[in-house]
């Protein structure tokens, strides 16, 4: 009897000490990463967030896949644009130069509050070698939620199969449960070489907090991407196609855009996004959101034209804008 107290005290005793950190280990039960290649993210991180102490640092293994972290690109949403806080909407040209079948990403969302199940708070553009680009959207509630986490209130769980919460730790002082979450999605040129990635903010409520990513040549299947049940709920996005020329009407590829986004309360600055083959540019961002767009538009010759695009009577911008760099 006095083995089975003794015991059931050590029990409570380890229950009740709290886990400074955590990393969710393989269905195998270990902690052995697999072959995936990390990716450097140091140099597009946000500054403030390197200094962070309770987030992943350094190498981290979440559910066999190894991370290495060292702050997090960070932009900005409505929301913390609302807050006046300055992020940039975007971190561009991200070198990966890695191929293979899966992507991992190590985030969650800030700035949550108020957002709805499905919306977007992160976009990643990759490009590969043969000059195609694919794109994952990161949708709250899915793919991750608030970073922080009052353990008083019910949590509840990421809606996708593919996603699941890869490091988490209680704040020593705050009592908050700090997490971030593990999303894999495939890759759908596992064989060709991605070159870049941009992660672009969708301008709706919430934003990324991007602190780890990594390809592999996992060849267990995925389960099939989360899709919404009701689809009509999620703020609808906008878009415009922005398409740059000469004065004589030819495209000009490789041009850029460094455009602002004009809030009802705040604004975002995004850096110089270049055109595609066609010329085109497409800015993106949730319907009725924006007064106005602000845009400098670059030749690679020098050429520079600047302007602004405003929404009629309804709030709606034109789909299509063409922009003519003059000599």
């Amino acid at each position: 009897m006095a083995v089975l107290f003794l015991a059931f005290d050590v029990c409570v005793i380890l229950w009740w000490l709290p886990t400074k950190k955590t990393s969710t280990n393989d269905s195998a039960g270990n902690s052995v990463p697999n072959a995936g290649e990390p990716v450097a993210l140091a140099d597009f991180a946000d500054q403030t967030t390197r200094a962070w102490q309770t987030v992943p640092q350094g190498t981290q293994v979440c559910n066999g896949v190894t991370f290495v972290c060292d702050g997090a690109i960070r932009f900005s949403g409505l929301r913390a644009a609302r807050d006046g806080k300055t992020y940039p909407g975007a971190a561009l040209d991200v070198p990966v130069r890695r191929q293979g079948s899966r992507i991992h990403l190590l985030q969650s969302s800030e700035n949550s509050s108020g957002a709805i199940e499905g919306a977007p708070y992160g976009r990643m553009v990759l490009h590969y070698t043969n000059g195609q680009t694919r794109r994952f959207d990161l949708l709250y509630a899915a793919h991750g939620r608030d970073w922080m986490h009052n353990p008083r209130n019910p949590d509840q769980p990421v809606l996708d199969e593919n996603t699941a919460v890869g490091w988490s730790q209680l704040h020593p002082r705050k009592g908050i449960l700090l997490r971030f979450y593990h999303t894999t999605f495939a890759n759908p040129l596992p064989d060709v070489e991605i070159t870049s990635a941009d992660f672009v903010s969708p301008l709706h409520s919430a934003n990324l907090l991007l602190f780890g990513l990594t390809v592999d040549n996992d060849t267990r299947p995925l389960a099939a991407p989360w899709q919404p049940a009701n689809p009509e709920l999620i703020p609808p996005t906008d878009s415009i196609t922005v398409t740059l020329q000469d004065a004589t009407g030819r495209p000009l590829p490789g041009a850029t855009l460094e455009w602002t986004a004009i809030a009802l309360r705040g604004q975002v600055d995004f850096p110089p996004m270049r055109a595609d083959a066609q010329g085109r540019v497409l800015l993106e961002f949730q319907q009725g959101a924006l007064s106005q767009i602000r845009y400098t538009a670059r030749a690679i010759g020098g050429k520079t034209t600047s302007g602004e695009l405003q929404p009629d009577a309804t709030g709606q911008f034109e789909p299509n804008t063409t922009i003519k760099l003059s000599p």
